[in-house]
């Protein structure tokens, strides 16, 4: 793989993911695509075989806010080493851990489903800092009915992670109902 001599090869080669940006742009909350450049950069380490710690996803996260162009080339280096090319980044599976709604809530039940199928803004409380960065508390399904049934409804929003069209379209509406069916068996 030959390096980037300037910038307008580094976006050429960053159209997947820009695509992926612009896919998300229906997204209702703030920053999707600091999500999409984590999850490039996590796919890039995964596909080079780094197993990853929490420190290293909020690293990943940090960086995930820089420029496109930033981003793709950090990926483009990770993938060199491992000897893959960035358009398969694209592709790559993300594994993740237990949720935020699930750390939130204190919860060891398995995560059903992506573990950032949905956000979750509870605006009884100050936002964390990631909350802040990202936009809402990530959840997967399970979790995030039940972070959601344990807030205040009036005060609270839910919205799928990737936008209504995306990847985890009808997950809100799937989190909506099950935390109503939580609250009334309360």
């Amino acid at each position: 793989m030959a390096g980037y001599e300037n910038e307008r090869q580094v976006l050429e080669d960053a159209a997947g993911l820009r695509n992926r940006i612009a896919d998300a742009a229906n997204f209702d909350g703030p920053g999707p695509w600091r999500q999409i450049h984590a999850e490039y950069l996590i796919a890039a380490l995964t596909a080079a075989g780094v197993e990853l710690g929490e420190y290293d996803r909020s690293t990943a996260a940090w960086l995930a806010s820089r420029e496109t162009s930033t981003v793709q080339v950090i990926a483009r280096w990770i993938a060199a080493a491992a000897g893959v090319e960035t358009k398969a980044l694209l592709a790559v599976p993300v594994p993740s851990g237990p949720c935020e709604a699930a750390e939130l809530i204190s919860s060891t039940e398995a995560c059903e489903g992506p573990a950032d199928a949905v956000r979750v803004f509870e605006q009884s409380r100050p936002a964390s800092e990631r909350e802040k960065e990202l936009g809402g508390t990530l959840a997967c399904r399970l979790h995030g009915a039940e972070l959601y049934a344990r807030i205040d409804p009036s005060r609270s929003l839910v919205y799928p992670n990737g936008g209504k069209d995306g990847r985890n379209a009808g997950a809100a509406i799937e989190v909506y109902k099950r935390a109503q069916q939580i609250r009334a068996a309360r």
